[in-house]
């Protein structure tokens, strides 16, 4: 198998198992940070070409995400496993606080070894990134967190339309074609598009009032 397909390959189980963790990272006052300051490998995958990932880089993030799997994948099946222990011993009426607390404190210790797991692979991607490839990655996001303002805009604009019973078949095909070049990583020509199908859709909202 070739790198590019491997990369392919492990993208999705790379952004399942960065997200496994996530509910932890939601509550922690780093988030922010983790969100700016790291690449997850979707975003890797749909822009290898565009930051030129060389093939020892794509071995090297490969390798690396085959060991994340196996890991999280044992740590996954022990946090269920204690996490529905846990479950259990809270419904009776009274309960053992020790014992509880004991159980609860196997449950964060794994998921704060999940966390870790999380963080050691997007340390390890940035660290094989070259300075030119951050710096056309964090560019790349900008234009995302600017795209993302206009799709929530658009979203909101269809459901307007739909409300006042005008008919969106005739954009599908943008639609989809949208999502294509944003999985190419071509997110200059996906911009364009986007801006041309939020035109259309505020002059549709426009004769639907």
């Amino acid at each position: 198998m070739s790198p590019i397909r491997s990369l392919r390959s492990w993208a999705l189980a790379g952004i399942v198992v960065v997200l496994a963790a996530a509910p932890v990272l939601r509550a922690d006052p780093y988030e922010e940070s983790i969100k700016n300051n790291f690449f997850l490998p979707d975003l890797i995958r749909q822009t290898h070409e565009m930051i030129g990932l060389t093939e020892d880089q794509q071995s090297t993030l490969l390798a690396a995400m085959q060991d994340v799997q196996e890991r999280m994948a044992g740590l996954k099946e022990n946090l269920e496993k204690e996490k529905t222990a846990l479950a259990e011993m809270v419904k009776g009426e009274r309960l053992d606080e020790k014992a509880v607390a004991a159980q609860a404190q196997k449950v964060m210790d794994l998921e704060n070894k999940a966390k870790l797991v999380q963080l050691e692979l997007l340390i390890k991607i940035k660290n094989t990134l070259t300075h030119e490839q951050q710096a056309k990655l964090r560019e790349g996001m900008g234009k995302r967190a600017e795209m993302e303002g206009k799709l929530k805009q658009a979203m909101a604009l269809a459901d307007r339309i739909k409300d006042a019973g005008g008919d969106l078949s005739s954009l599908q095909d943008a639609k989809q074609q949208f999502d294509d070049l944003v999985q190419q990583g071509k997110m200059d020509e996906a911009a364009v598009l986007l801006d041309k199908t939020l035109k259309t859709l505020q002059e549709k909202a426009g004769t639907a009032k």
